[in-house]
């Protein structure tokens, strides 16, 4: 009998169209002996949706009625339909859920949080790990403690820390929101007006915006991992081109171009390959991350970790589709593994403190108070 995995996509994020692709080849690729791939589209407005239709690219650039409404509820693994007055009919058991969502509540951690409140295994990060990485700043600090470069930054929460930013960091500077992906609300500004208008710019997008050192003559390789039967797998690298400043959305989804493999020495792509690895082990991920860097002055930095990548990177990975359908098991096999594997662990402490209202380390309770 074939196991169900459910593949969430879509989103409130500004990379919801991006997710709506990775997630269409998602269920294109994932239909075998072993698994069923069920659709499970997160609108605009945060509402869960199932139904075979979403299955299909033109349901999206049609703009349809969107399907039934569907929910997960906490400790239980089924994937429910949400009839007439709220009512809840179950659908199927979920053995799995492959996290497609781009951006915010899927990349930062939110998904990953459901999935394990659920109880459900996860392909793609856990909670702490998604954060970590999806959070700018906190990611160059995670990454410092492991030992691996980032560009210096300075975090802008207050007007003085732009003054800060042209002291540490001169000009040109990149100014950007901490939680968003894509390049989307990143700008490079050459000069005090424009870092100005490039920090309102951010602040449309986040709350939270970050200035970063301009990196000359820089060269940009992506390279990417994940784990197969707990071994770290990483891709050879990748060179995205661009005739900007730096790479754009439009570069990245639309009418940019990659080089792969990356036409850079053995030892530069052996360094980056290793630097990839250690962040992937670093920061516990799981699934496929695609880790971006920058190169400059010889030196090797981090630019971003990004743990549910455009088209799950498969590109970096796979040849053919068909590859790419035997990648994504064995990504699923993987995740299987590790939510077994914790399920051995030990999750009660018998300790009698409630039943013994006046134990050290509990509360009296006194009625007459």
């Amino acid at each position: 009998m074939r196991k169900n995995v459910l593949v969430v996509f879509g989103g409130q994020s500004t990379e919801h169209d991006i997710s709506v692709l990775t997630g269409v080849m998602c269920l294109s690729a994932l239909q075998s002996e072993k698994y069923a791939a069920y659709p499970v589209y997160v609108s605009r407005e945060g509402s869960w949706h199932c139904g075979e239709e979403l299955r299909e690219l033109s349901f999206y650039s049609e703009k349809r009625k969107l399907p039934q409404k569907a929910c997960l509820l906490g400790g239980d693994d089924t994937l429910y339909k949400i009839g007439k007055h709220g009512k809840l009919k179950p659908l199927l058991k979920a053995a799995c859920i492959v996290n497609c969502l781009h951006g915010a509540r899927g990349e930062d951690g939110a998904l990953a949080a459901v999935a394990a409140l659920s109880g459900i295994p996860l392909v793609g990060s856990d909670m702490a790990a998604s954060s970590a990485a999806f959070d700018k700043v906190a990611t160059k600090y995670a990454l410092k403690g492991l030992g691996i470069k980032t560009l210096p930054f300075v975090n802008l929460e207050s007007e003085d820390d732009l003054a800060k930013a042209e002291k540490l960091l001169g000009y040109p500077m990149f100014v950007k929101p901490a939680r968003q992906g894509s390049s989307i609300g990143v700008n490079k500004a050459e000069n005090r007006a424009e870092a100005e208008r490039s920090v309102n710019k951010a602040r449309k997008f986040d709350t939270k915006v970050l200035a970063e050192k301009f990196a000359a003559g820089k060269l940009e390789i992506n390279a990417a991992a994940y784990r197969r039967k707990g071994e770290i797998v990483v891709s050879e690298c990748e060179m995205p081109a661009t005739e900007n400043r730096f790479l754009t959305f439009e570069d990245k989804y639309i009418k940019g171009e990659r080089l792969f493999p990356a036409p850079i020495d053995k030892k530069l792509s052996d360094k980056i390959r290793a630097v990839t690895a250690k962040v992937y082990a670093g920061l516990d991920c799981s699934g496929v991350v695609r880790v971006d860097f920058l190169v400059s002055g010889g030196e090797v930095y981090v630019n971003e970790v990004n743990t549910v990548p455009g088209s799950l990177a498969y590109y970096l990975f796979c040849d053919t589709f068909k590859q790419f359908s035997a990648v994504l098991e064995e990504m699923i096999e993987e995740a299987l593994a590790q939510f077994n594997a914790k399920q051995t662990l030990i999750r009660r402490f018998d300790c009698n403190i409630l039943e013994s209202a006046g134990a050290k380390g509990g509360k009296r309770f006194d009625k007459k108070r």
